[in-house]
């Protein structure tokens, strides 16, 4: 249909050109008409990080593979209200670096989620139903 070389029975994008058939998520959509290209999200519905974050130093935290994201950060005592005081975009990137840090007897919680149309600060889907519409 699209008229890339390759037949629409295995195209990952019949409807756009992508003769590379490029799918940097690979959820089998292909990168030129997936509305999440950097997190898996096959049904084009929300979609999570699907990646383990992980302190690699205080206020410093990675994840294996880039991605452009959208982190809150907020107080601990917060965390039950999704309440937060930052929220920031990422570029392409696989480390979030805060260089804040808490007063002494205080802590921080992060969320982290991927930056596109209907990424989810949710590490499951449906995990928390109030999160998304707490958190815009």
């Amino acid at each position: 249909m699209d008229a890339d070389g390759v037949g629409d029975a295995c195209d990952n994008c019949p409807s756009t050109s992508n003769s590379g058939q490029q799918d940097f998520d690979a959820d089998g959509v292909g990168d030129y008409c997936d509305n999440c290209a950097y997190a898996p999200n096959p049904a084009q519905g929300p979609a999570v990080l699907g990646q383990t974050l992980r302190a690699t130093a205080p206020n410093t935290f990675g994840w294996s593979t880039p991605a452009p994201v959208v982190y809150v950060r907020g107080p601990l005592g917060a965390v039950g209200t999704y309440g937060y005081e930052i929220r920031l975009t990422l570029p392409l990137t696989q480390t979030l670096v805060d260089s804040s840090v808490p007063a002494t007897g205080a802590a921080f919680y992060y969320l982290v989620k991927p930056d596109c149309a209907v990424g989810s600060w949710q590490s499951t889907l449906g995990m928390e139903p109030g999160r998304d519409a707490a958190i815009p």
